[in-house]
């Protein structure tokens, strides 16, 4: 998880990119905080952010919040984007806000979300079509890997379960 984090963050030039993944059973999304603490909220808790409107209507979604007079994240002179946010606070210099939620779908079904790529704060502006595109390929990278994992997990449960029939069938 943490990899693809890192890369994305690489990749599209973001200040975060977070994978959320989605649990069916309980109806929630879960990732890793800061701490690589689990962190799980319900869906229906996120329906107005872009993680909960992908995850519900399978699409891409964006969120632009564009402030008049707004500044995107590398108009100062800073490097790290934490630094810039933090040190205008304090001068009331509005920045430009943009979040991107990819859906990760399943092979199984068209609108089975496995779960969602989160990014924030794109330096040098807004998502655009290739930015989209990008998180794309990421989101069929991502898909393959969580389908893979969640199918062992089946195999292994069987396993499991057979094993333990065994064992008491053969007291």
């Amino acid at each position: 998880v943490s990899l693809m984090e890192e890369h994305g963050k690489e990749l599209l030039g973001t200040q975060t990119c977070t994978l959320w993944v989605h649990d069916q059973i309980r109806r929630t999304m879960w990732t890793l905080d800061e701490r690589r603490e689990i962190k799980s909220v319900k869906i229906r808790e996120l329906s107005t952010s872009v993680v909960g409107r992908a995850a519900i209507s399978g699409e891409v979604e964006v969120q632009i919040v564009d402030p008049d007079n707004a500044k995107d994240l590398d108009d100062d002179e800073t490097e790290d984007p934490d630094v810039v946010v933090q040190s205008n606070i304090m001068s009331d210099v509005t920045f430009r806000s943009c979040a991107l939620g990819q859906p990760v779908l399943g092979k199984n079904s068209v609108k089975e979300i496995l779960g969602v790529i989160e990014c924030h704060n794109k330096r040098g502006g807004v998502f655009d079509e290739e930015d989209k595109y990008v998180m794309q390929l990421l989101g069929t990278i991502i898909a393959g890997a969580l389908q893979y994992i969640r199918d062992n997990s089946k195999v292994l449960k069987a396993k499991r379960t057979q094993h333990r029939r065994a064992s008491v069938e053969g007291f």
